[in-house]
């Protein structure tokens, strides 16, 4: 009687136990295919954020303007809008909407990924897809307020809707509270130029021009100023002498910005220079550079048309 009593005790236990976990218990069964696709997509996310090291899109409009190739652009779009990636941006939304937490790689791999697609989206949903990767960012630097990568893609964010003077405030708060990169003092500069404080934007320049001297966007950048800066007073011949010896020294670097001077800077307060016989020869000597490269491509190297848009203006 005990042993009919046992297996009919240990034979309901069985039956329980096989409802409970093979009768399809499907909570169990979609947290185990979330878990799995969760794990997946983070591989896809992963290999993703290889691919394009943050600070390769800062100063361009569009993927289409980086340093990146063709090649390699169409290569992360395909990533990028993978449908492992789709997935686990759902699910990190799903937790999110759900009031659970979230953790730390969770929100800063959809905030990187977020920040990318805003270069890979259209002029219709580039605006959308911007304030997707605020939101997500500024989710992520509650977590690590000073976090160096996300705080520059964070100003970048602002910098695409030429909102430089956020931008700067962004940047110029990493210096002070954070261990910021090297790259924050130029693009603090840079930021600053667009706000037209060229005394400031010198200031951090040339900071960070003490430790990459041969960065020709900065040393560009340094002479934009100090042509705007002419441009004002014209009593400054101080200013017109530093303007004139750091294009010369960038344009040695990379004389194809001679087209960016030639176009956008001439109209944007550079006209004081039209008449200059200095100015004219270092252009003209640049142009006769850029033309030899272009006609001895495999001597020449690069011509300088893949730089970064930038750069002063």
């Amino acid at each position: 009687m005990i042993s009919t009593v046992a297996l009919g005790f240990g034979t309901g236990f069985f039956f329980m136990f096989l409802q409970r976990e093979l009768n399809l218990n499907e909570q169990l069964a979609r947290a185990r295919a979330r878990t799995a696709s969760a794990e997946g997509a983070a591989n896809v996310v992963h290999e993703l954020l290889n691919k394009l090291p943050t600070n390769l899109l800062t100063y361009v409009n569009d993927v289409s303007e980086s340093v990146i190739s063709k090649d390699e652009r169409e290569e992360i779009r395909v990533l990028l809008y993978s449908k492992e990636v789709d997935k686990f941006l759902e699910l990190v939304e799903e937790r999110l909407d759900s009031g659970a937490s979230l953790d730390w790689d969770s929100i800063s791999k959809a905030a990187y990924i977020q920040y990318y697609k805003a270069y890979f989206e259209g002029p219709g949903s580039r605006d959308n897809q911007i304030l997707l990767g605020e939101q997500w960012i500024q989710r992520a630097l509650l977590i690590q307020p000073f976090h160096a990568a996300l705080t520059i893609a964070y100003a970048d964010l602002k910098a695409l809707q030429k909102d430089y003077s956020s931008a700067a405030k962004i940047i110029r708060d990493l210096i002070t509270g954070g261990d910021p990169p090297a790259t924050a003092m130029q693009l603090l500069g840079y930021y600053l130029l667009e706000t037209g404080q060229y005394l400031e934007s010198i200031r951090y320049s040339n900071m960070y021009l003490e430790l990459y001297p041969e960065d020709s966007i900065t040393i560009f950048n340094l002479a934009y100023c100090y042509g705007r800066l002419f441009s004002g007073d014209r009593t400054r011949n101080d200013y017109r002498t530093e303007c004139l010896r750091l294009l010369e020294k960038a344009l040695a670097i990379d004389p194809g910005h001679v087209l960016r001077i030639r176009g956008e800077w001439m109209r944007e307060g550079f006209q004081c220079f039209e008449k200059d016989d200095a100015f004219i020869a270092l252009l003209a000597g640049a142009e006769a550079r850029t033309a030899k490269r272009e006609s001895a491509p495999n001597e020449g190297g690069n011509n300088g048309d893949g730089d970064k848009e930038s750069q002063a203006g």
